[in-house]
């Protein structure tokens, strides 16, 4: 199962395989901790490939973070 997680400061990004797809959200987050449960973003993929691409982005291309 592929699950991967990076802290950005004030948020956590999260993508995780769900079985025959991908799921890439965002969290509210204090010191590497989720405040919230509720996302502020979430995106399906159907790849392994598209999942990480779009973790990398959401990450580093977006500024960090959502």
């Amino acid at each position: 199962m592929m699950m991967l997680r990076t802290d950005c400061g004030d948020v956590t990004v999260s993508t995780v395989s769900l079985g025959r797809e991908f799921e890439t959200m965002v969290f509210p987050s204090a010191d590497g901790v989720i405040t919230d449960w509720g996302d502020v973003y979430c995106e399906r993929h159907d790849s392994e490939t598209a999942a990480l691409a779009a973790h990398a982005f959401v990450v580093y291309d977006n500024g960090g973070a959502v």
